[in-house]
């Protein structure tokens, strides 16, 4: 029997998750160890919360070490003496003194097909550029962001309906099918390494809290495509004439009154909720939620408001 790849794992997302598992229960790799970061304050009562990682490290019976910086572990990373680091979701760019440790090198799981999406958001960047498919890349890293050679990639096709939530979830565990896939020819040094074209590169933004304020200015089928790109967070949403912040979970595009500006609220004989948007378009609303309620279908949470026609969300 072959001897088993002794890795360290690096991650902290629940995007993480998946490779973490099919590295842990697979005959032909030894995970030594999973670095991830701290436990940290979540929700609004504040309670210290553990990363996914560290939650399905610990199911697995795994050694788990959480350091506010990678570097602060150089000698424990050293003593391991992996031949490979594993890299997904970690949140941390890491410095060369860590890539230079492991024999084969840092191997990284990008929710994008690079060099397209280079960042933090590539499953939302998709998402809101309407793109028809997307993929995985697995690549070796170096200091630079998403910069490094590409080992492999795996495509998947992006449906209609696609939110964030749903397509991390299969990108996930593309990532670690192709990951695991990958690894054994790294070891072996079977697979050579393909220099990503820098100059198509694109880079992604960060997603904070009021990414997600719609501009009812932009398209129909831009907003749509938000509402999904900010599933589950941060949320596309907007302010009614009570200046109330409402989150507009599911829409579709339909056909725009004429004469109404945008950010009207209209309602016809097709149409029980709908919103005028930019370049004569519109959305029909078909789930929406004030904060702190629950989520409901258009026509129940009509019952419980006085929205007017003509009436402008801003």
């Amino acid at each position: 029997m072959k001897e088993k790849i002794s890795i360290v794992f690096m991650g902290t997302a629940d995007f993480a998750v998946p490779s973490l598992k099919a590295l842990a229960q697979s005959e032909l790799f030894n995970v030594l160890a999973v670095v991830t970061q701290p436990d940290r304050l979540a929700g609004r009562k504040k309670i210290l919360t553990p990363p996914p990682i560290k939650s399905a490290a610990l199911e697995l019976g795994l050694n788990v070490l959480q350091p506010e910086k990678v570097s602060e572990i150089k000698s424990d990373l050293t003593d391991f003496k992996a031949v490979v680091f594993v890299v997904v979701a970690y949140g941390q760019i890491l410095p060369q003194e860590i890539l230079d440790i492991p024999e084969k090198g840092v191997i990284n799981v990008h929710g994008s097909l690079l060099p397209k999406y280079r960042g933090a958001s590539p499953i939302q960047e998709a998402l809101l550029s309407r793109e028809k498919e997307t993929g995985v890349t697995i690549m070796m890293m170096d200091e630079k962001m998403d910069h490094g050679d590409i080992l492999k990639t795996g495509t998947i096709e992006i449906s209609k309906n696609e939110t964030s939530e749903t397509l991390s979830n299969k990108l996930s565990v593309l990532g670690a099918n192709v990951l695991t896939d990958t690894l054994p020819k790294v070891a072996s040094e079977e697979i050579m390494p393909q220099v990503q074209d820098h100059e198509q590169a694109t880079y992604t933004k960060k997603i904070i809290k009021e990414s997600g304020r719609i501009d009812w200015s932009k398209s129909a089928q831009e907003i749509e495509a938000m509402i999904r790109a900010y599933t589950p967070w941060p949320h596309a949403y907007t302010f009614d004439h009570n200046n109330e912040r409402v989150i507009i979970h599911e829409a579709t595009v339909v056909k725009c009154p004429d004469e109404l500006a945008v950010g009207s609220f209209f309602i016809t004989e097709e149409v029980l909720f709908g919103i005028v948007c930019g370049d004569s378009t519109a959305l029909e609303i078909k789930k929406i939620q004030k904060s702190g309620r629950p989520v409901l279908d258009a026509k129940s949470f009509l019952n419980g408001v006085s929205y007017s026609a003509g009436f402008i969300f801003e």
